[in-house]
């Protein structure tokens, strides 16, 4: 994603940790127009739902840490459908479900997260400290 493309505030906090953040991601991917906001905050409780929206309905996570129900909504945000989430512990567990499969299978990376999105992630992660001001001892190692 083009740096243009990035709208991001960050509040940083004791010890250098983004204690607020709202970024905003505009762009395309393929066909399809992207609009993404991300808030967190250190400071005070939220709400943990997460939102995907599109032409014809959104879908609305309920903890998007560790999902419960997953409701589906169609055109006019018409419910269609709930998807209940087998229990969980922590919610990482599909991570290493998809780890396992993928040592299984003799891969090397899994194909639900490949190392490419996991690099696209950390890169984007990088340039959203920089604009921040955050640094951490290890960035100087590079």
């Amino acid at each position: 994603m083009e740096k243009d493309n990035i709208l991001r505030v960050g509040i940083i906090g004791a010890g250098w940790i983004a204690e607020k953040a709202a970024i905003t991601l505009i762009g395309e991917t393929g066909e399809s127009e992207l609009l993404c906001n991300l808030q967190s905050s250190a400071a005070c409780v939220g709400d943990n739902i997460g939102v995907i929206a599109g032409t014809e309905g959104n879908l609305i996570i309920d903890n998007i840490n560790n999902p419960q129900a997953i409701t589906i909504n169609g055109p006019n945000r018409s419910h269609v459908n709930t998807i209940h989430v087998p229990p969980q512990i922590t919610g990482y567990e599909y991570q290493f479900q998809a780890c396992r499969q993928a040592l299984i299978e003799g891969l090397t990376e899994p194909r639900e997260m490949p190392l490419d999105e996991t690099l696209y992630i950390i890169r984007m992660m990088d340039e959203l400290r920089a604009a921040w001001g955050v640094k951490y001892p290890m960035d100087e190692e590079q």
